[in-house]
């Protein structure tokens, strides 16, 4: 029927009995007794697991004119009008089915499109604190791997600085073998000497010879991790609270990108090692397809570094004098527990200008991050030197004063702008953010 929900159920093959039990008093003793009785055998069941809505049928009472005698009632009995609410046939005029006289017949003007029950939560229309939070866990979509303890600290701004790491941490650097333990120990003298440090600054100050995955389980044992506001992505020490000592604004953590085409020319062919390699013909015409608009520049980064790397392996093949131990990073070795960055961090190891910018340390990837102790330009030195006026720390500034990471992102990249201009006029128009 069009007006009606039906309920819906799957048949199953069955091998049961109807039975139908009595229960006999006996009057003078009060004892029960429990009589089966098999009605018949049952061959097949039907399941109904969805939900049963209303029924509003069209049906109509007819009143009845027959008296109750005694105690004997009359069901009442019922018209269906379903007919006369469907047009059978097709036709253009709808007059005649307009003009009818029918019943009070007020069916819901949709059923349930759901067939089994589901959870709806009824937020406000406001969005609450509450409401967003619910919002970003329900669309955080199931991964394909068992997580991994990583026993390590991921601290916001506004969490409590941790004291120390947990025991899953220390148990997993004794399971790893006395050489851990010492790379452990190695890391720890590093921290002693500087509570803050950027992973590849880490990287670049460890034995070349260490093996990267203890690198990465042991820094946990070590220091926590800053997701969030002016020591981004830095490793600090366990106790050591920096949004407290105005002195960790040299260990400040600033985001610096290199923007312009003609900058990114200029800094891949910087390096001595990689020279030969990228001033072979066919690179030049790779360099060359980098002159168009610069808004087409970052749809094309990927696939530019692809075509670098692959004639950096067409040129090992040619016999072409290459350092292999100094290749082209895509991406920064900073993340906390990046587990596809194994061999990028362990060809990284001794490039001191992944963590410092200076005259002879350019940028070597299009996004980089620096500590502020280790940018070689005397007025980021100078504002260093500035004794703090404030009394709590800025989620953007930190301790420095407002707008102090904006203008030395701008000194950095007049600087790089002039180091490349001084380098090569004929780059002189080149910029950098």
């Amino acid at each position: 029927m069009v007006y009606s929900k039906p309920a819906c159920g799957d048949g199953h093959s069955s091998n049961s009995f109807v039975i139908r039990i009595q229960r006999l008093r006996n009057k003078v003793t009060g004892e029960l007794k429990l009589v089966p009785v098999i009605l018949g055998r049952v061959t097949r069941v039907y399941k109904f697991d969805a939900m049963a809505d209303f029924q509003f049928g069209p049906f109509e009472r007819i009143p009845t004119t027959d008296k109750s005698e005694g105690s004997k009632v009359i069901p009442p009995n019922y018209k269906i009008f379903y007919n006369d609410l469907i047009i059978k046939d097709p036709t253009t005029m709808i007059d005649s089915y307009l003009s009818r006289d029918m019943p009070l017949y007020l069916p819901p003007v949709l059923f349930s499109r759901q067939d089994t029950p589901s959870f709806y939560n009824f937020a406000p229309r406001y969005r609450t604190t509450e409401y967003i939070q619910l919002e970003e866990k329900s669309h955080k979509l199931p991964v394909s791997r068992k997580a991994r303890p990583t026993f390590g600290y991921l601290v916001n701004l506004d969490d409590v600085t941790p004291t120390s790491p947990r025991p899953g941490a220390i148990q997993r650097v004794i399971n790893l073998g006395l050489s851990a333990i010492q790379v452990k120990d190695e890391i720890q003298k590093l921290f002693d000497e500087r509570p803050i440090w950027m992973r590849p600054a880490l990287a670049y100050h460890m034995p070349a010879d260490t093996r990267f995955i203890y690198f990465t389980q042991i820094l946990p044992s070590v220091a926590y991790y800053m997701i969030r506001g002016p020591w981004s992505r830095a490793w600090v020490r366990y106790g050591y609270d920096p949004r407290k000592d105005p002195e960790a604004r040299r260990y400040q953590v600033i985001d610096f990108r290199v923007q312009a085409y003609m900058v990114v020319r200029k800094l891949l062919c910087h390096s001595s090692s990689r020279k030969r390699m990228l001033c072979t013909d066919a690179n030049k015409r790779v360099l060359a397809d980098c002159r168009k608009s610069y808004e087409s520049v970052h749809s094309r980064e990927d696939s530019f570094f692809d075509e670098l790397l692959n004639s950096s392996k067409k040129s090992q093949e040619d016999n072409i004098d290459y350092d292999g131990n100094d290749e082209l990073d895509q991406t920064i070795i900073d993340d906390a527990e990046d587990d596809d960055a194994d061999d990028r961090i362990q060809k990284s190891l001794g490039k001191v200008a992944d963590y410092r910018f200076g005259p002879n340390n350019w940028p070597t990837t299009h996004q980089v991050r620096y500590c502020l102790s280790d940018i070689e330009i005397p007025e980021v030195q100078a504002m260093l030197e500035e004794v703090p006026e404030r009394t709590e720390i800025d989620p953007v500034d930190g301790w420095l004063r407002p707008g102090g990471i904006k203008k030395i992102r701008d000194l950095l990249g007049q600087y790089l702008k002039k180091w490349i201009s001084e380098s090569d006029p004929t780059h002189a128009d080149s910029g950098a953010e």
